[in-house]
């Protein structure tokens, strides 16, 4: 008995429209309600924006890009339960219009129309926000502490050289092999005048720096192989290379931090070989990471233990591991001769040194490629599985875009009799359809609105590092789920108002 009147008094305090929505609440245990409900968006907001700011900090790109995503996300949960909050919030006001009514309306059924929004805008944040992954050759590509470590060209040969080609007797060789080449040039166009192209050949020959790698076949270990590498290349590292972008290391000293390159020379105490592999090959190709061992076999077949002690980024070594030279000897003594060249052309124009080098080392089968082409074709890889998931991401705003149309469709069936009453009463069909239209836009546009504004939230710190997204594409996804959510809803809102009004009157 005191229960029950404890019960009832406590109901004659609740508003009748309230008790006729079911609820139990008076205003100001709602306003309270609402008041506890801020902490979880405060925090959200603090988390995001501070994986936002420190991301920039992070040690390698991917770091700094999942640091991106993170904060973006963490915002996309803020932002979300702003929008509950909006939803569930006590309202004293007084509709005097239709923009106003739809207002109101869109905090109705708010589990629904939450879910709605929310798949829109995750969907919506997904497409904008994978581009911070995306990668492209940038101007720090070509610095020495770059991944192409200052070398705009890379050559490769069928079989090994045994004068360095930026050395005399390297560049003696390809003028002799040139000079048949010219002299054809001269028979067959007597403007033409092979001295002069060959003491051109020789000027610009001199101006080539190269580095001389030695090379043992293997499997490809990059993303470009579909399978894993069970016997990677391994290549020889000359004893005066630096330079280059490092993801981490085990660099300890000051001398080794400056150049993680000695680390190759450094003896280890369980007789393991000390390697360095690019990041992404040795996290996606080779399954392991910094301080992980590889096992390879020499020469006569015997397993040998490969420690990495370095992790190179986003550089061009992501076919091979890199053995200091001595070593790459002691492992395969009979591999005599260079094999693998980067090339740095000075102020001879690329191609012109491309033409020299392969005219000069035809016999050799020497290719010669440049270093960001080489690179833009492993990180096209990459592009290619993030495109996947942005067309997954619009394929969630597609399904988005039919769920707000089933909640539409619900949503007018349950308030038939609403909407035969405001007939009844004087509006119009098309004031119906305004209202339904109004506040099922107002969802579509909160949903896509708050993925694309969070999404650009997380990847305006990648621009300012220098990242470029391709705004084209996003922009092209993005109005087309627009165009065919409005339709959606045009559609579903014509079909829905036509509804007798006795019937409706008589359900309800």
């Amino acid at each position: 008995m005191g229960d029950g009147a404890v019960t009832v008094a406590h109901l004659r305090r609740v508003a009748p429209p309230a008790l006729l929505r079911g609820s139990t609440m008076t205003a100001a245990e709602s306003v309270k309600d609402v008041k506890s409900r801020s902490w979880p968006i405060v925090v959200s907001v603090i988390v995001g924006v501070g994986l936002l700011i420190g991301g920039a900090w992070a040690a390698t790109a991917d770091q700094r890009a999942g640091a991106f995503f993170g904060g973006g996300l963490f915002l996309l949960i803020a932002g979300l339960l702003l929008i509950r909050r909006w939803m569930v919030r006590p309202r004293t006001d007084t509709a005097v219009s239709l923009p106003q009514l739809a207002t109101r309306n869109m905090g109705r059924s708010s589990a629904r129309t939450l879910l709605t929004v929310s798949l829109l805008a995750l969907a919506t944040f997904l497409v904008v926000a994978v581009e911070s992954f995306r990668k492209r050759p940038d101007a720090a590509f070509a610095s020495p502490n770059g991944g192409s470590g200052g070398y705009a060209l890379l050559a490769e040969t069928d079989t090994p050289l045994f004068h360095p080609l930026d050395s005399d007797d390297g560049r003696a060789e390809m003028l002799k092999a040139l000079g048949p080449v010219y002299q054809d040039r001269e028979a067959r166009d007597p403007t033409i005048n092979r001295e002069v192209l060959l003491a051109d050949a020789e000027k610009n020959l001199k101006q080539l720096k190269a580095l001389s790698f030695r090379l043992r076949d293997g499997d490809d270990a990059s993303c470009l192989n579909l399978y894993q590498a069970g016997r990677p290349r391994i290549l020889g590292v000359p004893a005066n290379l630096t330079g280059f972008a490092f993801a981490m290391t085990e660099a300890s000293t000051p001398e080794e931090k400056a150049n993680p390159w000695i680390l190759l020379d450094k003896p280890r105490d369980d007789g393991s070989i000390p390697v360095i592999v690019e990041i992404n090959t040795a996290l996606w190709m080779l399954k392991t990471f910094l301080g992980g061992t590889i096992t390879v076999p020499d020469e006569s077949g015997n397993d040998v233990k490969l420690h990495i002690v370095g992790l190179l980024q986003d550089s061009v070594f992501q076919s091979e591991l890199l053995v200091s030279g001595g070593t790459f000897q002691k492992l395969y003594p009979n591999e005599e001769g260079f094999r693998f060249f980067l090339v740095n052309s000075g102020d001879v124009p690329a191609d012109n040194a491309v033409s020299l080098m392969e005219a000069g080392h035809r016999v050799s089968g020497l290719s010669v490629q440049k270093s960001a082409d080489r690179v833009a074709a492993y990180q096209a890889v990459i592009g290619a599985y993030l495109t996947t998931f942005q067309l997954l991401g619009g394929l969630g705003l597609l399904l988005g875009v039919c769920g707000l149309a089933a909640v539409l469709l619900r949503s007018t069936f349950e308030r038939s009799g609403e909407f035969a009453l405001l007939r009844a009463v004087g509006y119009q069909v098309k004031h119906l359809e305004w209202l339904t239209q109004l506040e099922h836009w107002g969802l579509l546009v909160a949903g896509v609105g708050l993925g694309a504004t969070v999404g650009l939230a997380s990847v305006i710190p990648y621009l300012a590092l220098g990242g470029k997204v391709g705004s084209f594409r996003l922009v092209l996804i993005l109005l087309a789920v627009v165009v065919v959510g409005l339709a959606v809803v045009w559609l579903a809102t014509w079909r829905a108002c036509k509804q007798a009004i006795v019937p409706a009157l008589r359900r309800d």
